[in-house]
């Protein structure tokens, strides 16, 4: 398990996921269902890695968003695993 960020905010979102896009642009950009995302959007409202001030995990740094952007929010890109594995 990784060690959680000092502060996820400060590293830009180009740089902490390079791999994340990597696998979904290669994975053909899916996405999950708008259910699906509310779904682990609660499981992340609930976690303790959860920064309430950011509304960013602080394992990876990914920004939690309840809506299906996956330009935006990296929980709605189908590739992605929670680093606690929380969810998947």
């Amino acid at each position: 398990m990784e060690e959680p960020l000092e502060n996820p905010q400060l590293v830009p979102p180009e740089i902490r996921h390079p791999r994340a896009w990597t696998r979904w642009i290669k994975a053909g950009r899916p996405v999950r269902s708008q259910e699906e995302i509310q779904k682990i959007y609660e499981i992340c409202q609930q976690c303790k890695a959860l920064d309430t001030e950011t509304n960013s995990c602080k394992y990876c740094g990914c920004r939690i968003a309840s809506h299906g952007n996956p330009l935006r929010s990296r929980i709605a890109m189908a590739t992605e695993r929670c680093p606690v594995e929380k969810w998947q």
